[in-house]
């Protein structure tokens, strides 16, 4: 079976240049420039291959970020997803299906682990002298830190071995004076991803500060100057991309020295972020804060020219005592939660629970119990007029007055309610709300129309700053937030990434504030799940289901809840001026509330075919009926007999007809006389008054 391997491009964002897509798509794309409508023409990478298929059979739109292939496997999607699974092998037959393989934690090791040892052994015997002067004169290293790392050369750059756990998966090739910046340093070809921290074995046996630095010679340079007083490691995929492994650093004080322009101040706040969410204790070091000048200058132009690494154990000391006023707390926290399910660890020792761990661990808290969880996020779903909203509402104000809600206990405390829909169809709501229940005094509420991205770590972090504001404001401890409708919460679709992305920062939130958070949810076009992926239901800690029942009953039932068994009520519907309350109908487990609807459904369709067989009979009654009629307007004094004779081939059999001859002379219609033989005639009854008369 062939496989074509293929680069994993770059993320490509919706509205995609068209120039730009067509270089990362490469020998997909056919047509790079795109039609008046934007639709470029490409090869499937499904179930077509370039180069083999005749002719390209998909479209692709980067103005609408989408794709589509109208051949044998009619695939589409959005333009990020295809970019990602291009980024693993595809299957090259027309006739199978692609296969996504998981991106491996680590490079492949070298096939030949004693290449870059001989490249250090020629080097270090004079080879490439010029190589050696560079790193010895202009970059300060001394033969015997090139020594300790095995940096050699190839004969066309100087080459730096990287180790994990005893093994070389890749070497780095720098090229003294490059002509081109983008070409100074690259990997050893199919040992450049995914990208690793670099000199690890610094770390072993040892708690010492690890300083991470941009570059493998600035690593190699501190780990000189410092003498045995710091651990180096660097990142082999550049300032922009930290490693998706940093559990090495897992309880390590880390100081992160990158260089002094743009992209390293921000390479180097990203990979802080990233190891503190790995449980290091991180912290970025300004060394522009010690001297060092010049845009783009580095740590190893600061131990050269101007600074010694007694100066940074220095201001490492000062950090450490002094209030860290400019770490964005939320921030860090939120881009933490949302990088726990996506950062590979090569090991969790630290995280396991013994017996005890989980027999002390506290029990689960509620809002509503069981309804709101605290520290996790609920999700309410229900098709359109189900009453999804208004059930959110009886929640949030159960919760400001601190009474039960329809017999359940709550927390009680104050509210924030994210409407993207508008909040002008709350006025009535809230009237009538507080007028039956008497207008109790309740705890703050808060709304806000304005829609907010949750589904990224900067939108977590606004509604975290948001809610805090809001207690700030109130003087009250805000309890439950709840967001509707989750679709307008997020930047992604949600058959895509969306739903996931919302979850994760649902429950960053509601972790992070240690409260509760209820999103609505709308269905599916058959209205019997939540829309889009199944991640609400997954990630949430209770799945709710609102749902019309008994005619105008509001059934909510729990599909799903953490440690305890799900409920369900039904609320009746009151009507309050121009809106409605609810009254507790009925409470009941899950289980019960299923039975009842399986109950009344059966009693539903059982009616159904009553009502079915009773007009059935009714319409073929009627039809006998006028039979019997015909006959007897032209020919009266007719027996039993004659009538069923008469009647016969015309959709009513004899019992048919005798049993609505029987009921027409009951009803006097049909009027009866002795005939010859013990014959009873019939004779319509106006027909026979007039005889008589």
């Amino acid at each position: 079976m062939a496989t074509v391997r293929r680069r994993r491009p770059p993320v490509v964002t919706t509205y995609t240049p068209a120039a730009l897509l067509a270089s990362r798509l490469g020998d997909y794309i056919t047509q790079p420039e795109p039609t008046g409508d934007g639709e470029m023409r490409m090869f499937c990478p499904i179930c077509e291959v370039p180069g083999e298929s005749r002719t390209p059979s998909a479209s692709i739109n980067p103005r609408l970020g989408k794709w589509h292939c109208l051949g044998k496997c009619s695939e589409g999607g959005s333009i990020l997803a295809l970019t990602q699974q291009l980024g693993v092998k595809i299957r090259g037959s027309a006739s199978r299906e692609s296969t996504a393989k998981k991106k491996p934690a680590l490079p492949p090791p070298l096939e030949d682990q004693h290449k870059p040892l001989d490249w250090h052994d020629k080097f270090m015997r004079g080879e490439c002298a010029d190589f050696l002067d560079f790193l010895t004169q202009e970059r300060g290293l001394h033969p015997n830190t090139l020594a300790h790392f095995h940096v050699g050369a190839d004969g066309e750059r100087v080459t730096i071995p990287i180790y994990v756990r005893g093994r070389c998966i890749n070497v780095r090739r720098y090229l003294p004076h490059a002509p081109n910046a983008k070409r100074k340093m690259l990997n050893l070809p199919g040992h450049g991803s995914p990208a690793v921290l670099a000199f690890t074995e610094t770390l072993a046996g040892n708690s010492l500060p690890v300083v991470v630095t941009e570059g493998e010679l600035d690593a190699l340079l501190v780990w000189q100057e410092a003498a045995g007083r710091l651990a180096v490691v660097t990142g082999t995929g550049g300032a922009g991309t930290p490693p998706p492994d940093l559990s090495a650093l897992r309880g390590r004080e880390v100081w992160v020295a990158y260089d002094n322009d743009d992209a390293g101040r921000k390479g180097a706040e990203k990979f802080t972020a990233r190891a503190k969410a790995a449980g290091a204790h991180a912290h970025v070091l300004d060394l522009a804060r010690l001297g060092l000048s010049g845009d783009g200058a580095d740590v190893s132009d600061y131990l050269l020219r101007c600074g010694k690494v007694d100066a940074l154990l220095a201001e490492m000391e000062r950090l450490r005592s002094a209030p860290e006023a400019g770490v964005d707390e939320v921030a860090t926290a939120m881009e933490a939660a949302f990088l726990d399910l996506g950062a590979p660890q090569t090991e969790y020792t630290a995280a396991l629970l013994s017996e005890d761990d989980i027999l002390t661990a506290p029990p689960l808290r509620y809002v509503v119990e069981p309804w709101l969880p605290v520290g996790m996020f609920t999700s309410m779903f229900g098709q359109p007029g189900s009453g999804k909203t208004f059930v959110g509402q009886d929640l949030q104000n159960a919760v400001r007055a601190g009474i039960p809600w329809h017999g359940h206990d709550v927390a009680p405390g104050a509210v924030l309610l994210l409407e993207a829909e508008g909040v002008q169809q709350l006025q009535a709501r809230i009237v009538a709300w507080n007028e039956h229940h008497g207008n109790p005094d309740m705890a703050a509420f808060r709304a806000l129309d304005v829609p907010l991205d949750l589904s990224t770590p900067e939108g977590a972090a606004a509604l975290v700053r948001t809610v805090r504001g809001m207690e700030a404001a109130t003087g009250e401890r805000v309890v439950l937030v709840w967001i509707d409708p989750a679709a307008l919460y997020m930047s992604s679709s949600e058959n895509e990434d969306g739903n996931r992305n919302l979850a994760l920062g649902l429950n960053a939130v509601a972790k992070y504030l240690d409260i509760a958070v209820l999103v609505i949810v709308h269905t599916n076009a058959e209205g019997s799940r939540a829309r889009g992926t199944d991640h609400f239901r997954m990630l949430s800690g209770s799945h709710i289901r609102v749902e019309r029942i008994d005619g105008d009953m509001v059934g909510v039932v729990q599909e799903k809840v953490k440690n305890t068994s799900p409920r369900a009520v039904i609320l009746r519907p009151v009507q309050i001026g121009r809106s409605l309350a609810f009254d507790t109908e009925e409470r009941m487990s899950a289980l019960d509330y299923a039975s009842r609807k399986d109950r009344a459904a059966w009693t539903s369709k059982v009616t159904h075919r009553l009502s079915e067989a009773t007009t059935a009979h009714e319409v073929k009654t009627s039809h006998a009926e006028a039979l019997i009629l015909d006959v007897l307007a032209t020919r009266p004094r007719q027996s039993t007999t004659q009538i069923v004779a008469a009647t016969q081939g015309q959709g009513v059999g004899s019992d048919g007809i005798k049993a609505a001859l029987a009921s027409m002379v009951e009803r006097g219609v049909v009027a009866t006389e002795p005939g010859p033989r013990k014959a009873t005639l019939h004779t319509l009854a106006d027909l026979a008054e007039g005889a008589e008369k």
